[in-house]
């Protein structure tokens, strides 16, 4: 026999953690946050800094959000928020500011976690459970989305496993897909689109399509999680269960940072502002579960701290 207090629930302390950043430049920027509690009523909110992340200031608060973004040389950006009926196949709901986070309105909605490169023009896999789906993209702000394809398709039996994508252009993107995990594993590859999600590029193949593999420094070890891009092809990609790794030529060869380590700090959202300025969100989990703020002004390689978060 099973008994559970509801006054012991009641007294569960209802704490908000960080799970999503993004920077406009080297001090303004966003970071989403969901508070877990004992009821599966979500609630978040989002946060604005104007001091490269040593202060928040809560601008929204709603149900629990997903993902921040900012558009690239905009005061714009959008925020991925939960339904408050959960539903497996619904589009996430999205809200948008235009003044870097004062006010936010309703604004359409994504299939998945989107890449916005213009106010208007944005991209988002089509995901179901375990299945990452097709590209979809959307011209006017997230109210419509249409059908482009995808390279994923070409993996092992025809589908990937979970997508994830960074667009610099309307025209320019790359996208990581990968395949199932297993035993802190995954196959993955990436490839790379100039016109806009029509034609794809296989940079890097490992052990996801049927054909020779390319590593190129990406492991088979660790479940991507996310990647970001600047135009000049710098790149980061965080993922759980693995390191957190760096590209200077478009993703065609990574190197791991120095700042995480497998299991124990592990990347869980990342934002280039330039070639050289980048912030790094990362969960130690060898500190009762702390969230940090990393900085870097050189390139990814030196990081120092800006902000932590602890949970109680």
């Amino acid at each position: 026999m099973l008994t559970v207090s509801g006054a012991a629930q009641a007294r569960t302390i209802r704490q908000a953690v960080p799970v999503s950043i993004a920077f406009w430049d080297r001090d303004h920027g966003l970071a989403a946050f969901v508070v877990y509690g004992p009821t599966d009523r979500s609630e978040g909110y989002v946060s604005v800094t104007s001091d490269g992340g040593k202060t928040w200031t809560i601008r929204w608060r709603g149900t629990g959000v997903s993902y921040v973004g900012t558009v690239p040389g905009t005061r714009d950006a959008w925020a991925q928020i939960w339904p408050r009926k959960v539903c497996v196949d619904c589009q996430a709901l999205m809200i948008r500011t235009n003044d870097m986070g004062k006010t936010w309105q309703r604004a359409g909605t994504a299939p998945s976690t989107p890449s916005f490169p213009s106010r208007r023009v944005g991209f988002a896999m089509q995901s179901r459970q375990a299945n990452a789906g097709p590209l979809m993209r959307t011209a006017d702000a997230g109210r419509s989305w249409r059908r482009i394809g995808t390279p994923c398709r070409k993996g092992w039996g025809g589908y990937a496993w979970f997508a994830t994508l960074s667009f610099v252009s309307p025209t320019r993107g790359w996208l990581l897909c990968t395949g199932q995990p297993g035993a802190g594993s995954q196959s993955k590859a990436l490839y790379l689109t100039t016109d806009g999600g029509r034609r794809w590029k296989r940079l890097l193949n490992v052990y996801f399509e049927p054909t020779r593999n390319r590593l190129g420094g990406l492991p088979e070890v660790g479940y991507p999680h996310g990647i970001h891009f600047t135009r000049s092809g710098r790149g980061l990609l965080w993922a759980n269960r693995g390191g957190t790794l760096s590209t200077v030529d478009g993703g065609r060869h990574w190197q791991p940072i120095s700042a995480t380590s497998p299991e124990s700090r592990e990347g869980y959202s990342g934002w280039l502002v330039t070639d050289r300025i980048g912030y790094l969100l990362l969960q130690d989990n060898a500190r009762r579960l702390d969230w940090e703020l990393l900085r870097t002004a050189d390139g990814g390689r030196s990081w120092r701290l800006v902000r932590s978060w602890s949970r109680r």
